[in-house]
């Protein structure tokens, strides 16, 4: 779906979905996986600090779930793409009529994304962040996300989908929690014209996993650019019971309505008239095609020399078509 997520009635995804560029790349994200994340915003031209946020991700993607469990949320946040914002916590609208959030708490917030449909679990003050026991949650809400499912594990290796370009960069050391450390990584343009920075551990550890590491995320029109670390990576053996705190709370006798959209007063949308500037727009001076996915099974096409001085620069296969949703990809449209 689009160029990095699956569908939103998709099953779930698979390491070796067959004919993909990132076939069984050892650089996909793992399929069940879970890490602490901390994301700091930067307003457009600024190193500033406007958001500050700390929480718990976990990922099924043979299943299409997500869980992010946020306890620690500082700053203005865009609200158009991030969840409600409760009424008095709204600021005022801006021309294109969204209206951002000013969160200022400590207290637990859990999202859980399955397949198409999005969960809204506010917790009672003073529940710490591993503790699940329903009685704990005071509201739940859900929204339907029609065909928008969770990302793919491979979505950054890849160029598929509407506008969607990357450029494979190599090896770069990074400063990572304070410690130097190896990375690969992947330049992934979107539909906006802007690009996101994947950074994937190099050195891997006894478990052989290539974790991801840090994620530089572009505004896309909505807001500000942020950049996103991973710690305290865990593979998740246990059951689904992570990503069903809905159900759970429901069978012991709570609600959980649908929401018509997206919070109070806010836009469901992109921006359409004042996108907000990123500085992590494409610059045609730099970017060129480079899909490398490290797949044992699939290889690049003319992988001949880079001619930075051309627009249409490519070293890979070329895009074909708009978006579209298949099972895995079609090698005749390379979609």
């Amino acid at each position: 779906m689009g160029g990095a997520h699956q569908a939103g009635y998709s099953s779930g995804y698979r390491s070796d979905c067959e004919g993909t560029p990132g076939e069984r790349s050892p650089y996909q994200w793992p399929l069940r996986w879970s890490a602490h994340i901390e994301a700091q915003s930067m307003a457009f031209g600024s190193d500033d600090i406007t958001f500050h946020s700390k929480g718990v991700v976990y990922y099924h993607f043979d299943q299409n779930y997500k869980r992010s469990d946020m306890y620690y949320e500082h700053g203005i946040q865009d609200s158009a793409t991030r969840g409600p914002c409760p009424k008095e916590d709204l600021l005022p609208a801006n021309p294109d009529g969204v209206r951002n959030c000013r969160r200022d708490s400590d207290e637990r917030t859990t999202v859980l994304h399955r397949k198409s449909e999005m969960y809204f679990i506010k917790w009672k003050n003073g529940t710490t962040i591993y503790d699940d026991n329903v009685s704990n949650i005071d509201t739940c809400t859900w929204l339907d996300l029609a065909v928008i499912g969770n990302i793919r594990p491979d979505w950054f290796l890849d160029k598929r989908g509407d506008n969607s370009d990357v450029q494979y960069l190599g090896n770069q050391h990074i400063y990572y929690d304070g410690m130097p450390r190896l990375v690969k990584q992947w330049r992934k343009k979107d539909f906006s014209n802007q690009y996101f920075i994947m950074s994937m551990l190099e050195n891997v550890g006894e478990n052989g996993t290539h974790w991801p590491m840090t994620l530089n995320i572009p505004g896309e029109g909505f807001g500000d650019d942020y950049l996103q670390i991973y710690t305290n990576h865990t593979t998740l053996l246990g059951d689904d019971s992570l990503f069903l705190l809905d159900q759970a709370f429901v069978d012991a006798g709570g609600t959980c309505p649908k929401m018509d959209r997206m919070g109070n007063g806010t836009n469901n949308g992109p921006p359409t008239s004042h996108s907000i500037p990123s500085n992590l727009e494409v610059d045609p001076n730099s970017w060129y095609t480079n899909v490398y996915t490290y797949s044992p099974t699939w290889k690049p096409i003319n992988n001949n020399t880079i001619t930075p001085s051309s627009n249409d620069k490519t070293v890979d296969t070329t895009e074909a078509g708009s978006v579209t949703v298949k099972s895995c990809y079609d090698t005749n449209t390379a979609t």
